[in-house]
């Protein structure tokens, strides 16, 4: 049984987005080399390290932290450096490699993990707008991690899909997840 808001119409007009002060970063450690029967062995952190997020993926782990913890863990945290994004470190290295300083904006409403639609809206509302994001969908709520330089815009955006939402009261336009054709959100128009 879902817990949480599965209406579409609902979620939008109500999602509330808060945008976090902290700024955070992506970092990526590969996992043991193949030979190594712990493929799925968590990796040791430092208790202190404050973890915002961490998932396995294939290739290796990636972790969400603040961008404090750069400071507080310069042994921890190399620079992804852009060009060189296929040599990885050897997992003995045992060094994080980082990138995407970004913001974070929550969707404060509680949504259902089995909603339909919702991130698709307002991913698409963040697009027709420019704006990259990269999104967590956690057990209550909706995390979107945007450009630290993009934060300011992304909230806007995404309080005006609510307002817009709200007003439209249904969210069945031509678009069939937004009903936001012709609506102006920020400079751009749908």
């Amino acid at each position: 049984m879902a817990t949480g808001e599965t209406s579409l119409s609902t979620l939008l007009a109500s999602m509330s987005p808060h945008l976090d002060p902290e700024t955070y970063i992506f970092a990526t450690l590969p996992k043991p080399s193949p030979e190594s029967t712990s493929t799925t062995t968590l990796p040791i952190l430092p208790p202190d390290l404050q973890v915002h997020m961490l998932y396995l993926e294939p290739e290796g782990w990636t972790l969400i932290t603040p961008s404090s913890s750069l400071h507080s863990h310069p042994d921890l945290f190399t620079p992804l450096e852009p060009d060189k994004t296929t040599s990885e470190p050897s997992p003995a290295e045992g060094r994080w490699r980082w990138t995407f300083p970004s913001r974070l904006i929550t969707l404060t409403i509680h949504s259902s993990l089995t909603a339909v639609g919702l991130t698709a809206a307002f991913t698409t509302a963040l697009g027709d707008a420019g704006i990259s994001c990269n999104v967590v969908a956690a057990f209550y709520h909706d995390h979107i991690f945007v450009g630290v330089e993009e934060a300011e815009q992304a909230l806007e955006v995404l309080r005006a899909c609510c307002v817009f939402t709200a007003d439209l009261g249904d969210c069945k336009g031509s678009r069939g997840f937004g009903g936001w054709e012709g609506v102006e959100l920020g400079s751009r128009v749908c």
